[in-house]
């Protein structure tokens, strides 16, 4: 009799842990996708942000042929973000993953224009009045007196 109770009491265990591993694996989703250029370059090494409503982020980099993968993700609205030198950020909101659902996208980064600025400044003395080119305009008693009707 206490044998039985023993083979119960570890098949229950047994098939306890079974089920709630495959309870555990229904829930979890997963996110992945490739990052291309405009021309449809994979761009390797850009990172890729997803964050849960401000309660999980994750970040990871792109492989050599542009691939990520999120693995293990709760269900929930995600906002995902990737950046790479030399390409405009890019930004998606709203990326709704329910239960054990896979989800798979495809990223185009524009290239980044390029935003330069100069800036001069002056430094020395100050030039003497003496010193200072001065432009001198020579005018005739005609000219005198036609600026003078105006």
């Amino acid at each position: 009799m206490k044998k039985n109770k023993l083979h119960f009491l570890l098949f229950s265990i047994f098939l306890t842990t079974i089920l709630s591993f495959n309870i555990s694996a229904q829930t979890v989703s997963s996110l992945k996708g490739t990052v291309s250029d405009e021309h449809g370059g994979k761009v390797p090494g850009a990172q890729v942000t997803v964050r849960l409503e401000a309660d999980l982020q994750l970040s990871t980099a792109t492989d050599e042929a542009g691939l990520f993968v999120f693995k293990e993700l709760k269900p929930g609205n995600y906002f995902l973000e990737v950046q790479a030198d030399g390409f405009s950020n890019y930004s998606h909101d709203a990326i709704q993953l329910t239960r054990a659902e896979n989800k798979e996208l495809n990223i185009t980064l524009e290239i980044a224009s390029i935003n330069e600025s100069v800036v001069i400044t002056a430094t020395g003395t100050a030039q003497r009045l003496e010193d200072a080119a001065k432009t001198i305009s020579v005018l005739d008693n005609q000219e005198i007196e036609a600026r003078h009707e105006l």
